[in-house]
């Protein structure tokens, strides 16, 4: 069996993982073309929620990373590292809500999700 700290660094390396895919999301998700399509403030909101969630897998990746052992032995450790663990909660019923079940796509990030 693992250890806790390995488990800690494994999700560490699914949000560095995930900020890069964020980083993409111009690209990736053409908003180039798709955004101008709505409003300047809803456009704003979603580049603007893109880069700080961008930065927040990044600062737990870090956090993941070099201070594993504190993540699971410590207070202020296990608080984050079950703040973490409910934000994927909360993650993973939203994207049942809001995306579709019945594209392949939208199951592979669910599951990915789940396992994450």
């Amino acid at each position: 069996m693992m250890s806790p700290e390995r488990l800690i660094q494994i999700g560490g390396a699914f949000h560095l993982l995930l900020a890069l895919i964020h980083i993409a999301f111009w690209k990736f998700l053409r908003w180039e073309t798709d955004l101008p399509k709505i409003s300047r403030v809803n456009r704003a909101v979603m580049q603007v929620l893109n880069i700080q969630l961008t930065y927040v897998f990044f600062v737990v990746a870090a956090l993941s990373f070099f201070f594993a052992a504190e993540m699971t032995q410590t207070g202020i450790g296990r608080t984050l590292t079950a703040c973490v663990f409910g934000f994927w909660l909360i993650r993973i019923v939203n994207q049942i809500i809001f995306f579709p079940m019945r594209h392949w796509l939208s199951l592979l990030f669910t599951l990915l999700f789940v396992i994450g």
